[in-house]
C-alpha cells in the first residue's frame, strides 16, 4: 500500500482479514492463496481492498466454503452493524 493516505477503517478491518487467512486452514486458506495469486498485479490505490474482498468472495462461493446466500446475509449483517454504529466507511 502506498503510505501517502492513512487507511480508513473499512481499509484496515480488510487487510487485517487479509493478514489472518493466510493462518486458517483447509479449503479456506487454499481459496485465499488462489484469490492472492489472481490479485498479483493489481494496482495499488483506493479500489485495492473492494477488489480484495469481491474476488475473496466470489471465489468462496466458488469453492463452497460458503453459500451465496449466506456470504449475502453476512454481509447485510455486517452493514448493519456498521450503519448502526455511524462508521461506515
Amino acid at each position: 500500500m502506498a503510505a501517502d493516505r492513512d487507511l480508513t477503517l473499512y481499509e484496515k478491518r480488510v487487510d487485517a482479514l487479509l493478514q489472518l487467512l493466510p493462518k486458517a486452514g483447509g479449503q479456506v486458506r487454499e481459496t485465499f492463496l488462489r484469490t492472492q495469486k489472481s490479485l498479483k498485479t493489481a494496482p495499488d490505490d483506493s479500489a485495492y481492498f473492494d477488489r480484495w474482498i469481491e474476488a475473496l468472495g466470489a471465489n468462496l462461493v466458488s469453492d463452497g466454503v460458503i453459500s451465496a446466500e449466506d456470504l449475502a446475509d453476512r454481509i447485510s449483517e455486517a452493514r448493519d452493524k456498521l450503519n448502526h454504529w455511524g462508521t461506515a466507511e
